[in-house]
């Protein structure tokens, strides 16, 4: 994750995609990185089985609207 939050602080994103093993999930992430640099941005976690959704999960969790 450490990298992660560098690469949005660095790139000035404000949405970010995680491929992992647990369940779905829609984050609002305000923090600072190694460097000190603040970033904030939402972050949604979706398992690797759930990948061909994925621009359908993208659209629902950026209108707020995380249906799974």
């Amino acid at each position: 994750m450490k990298s992660l939050h560098h690469f949005m602080a660095e790139k000035g994103y404000n949405f970010a995609v995680r491929c992992n093993i647990n369940q779905p999930l829609v984050e609002n992430l305000k923090i600072k990185t190694t460097s000190g640099r603040q970033v904030s941005y939402r972050l949604l976690s979706i398992p690797v089985y759930m990948t061909e959704r994925i621009h359908d999960l993208i659209n629902q969790a950026q209108k707020g609207i995380f249906n799974i």
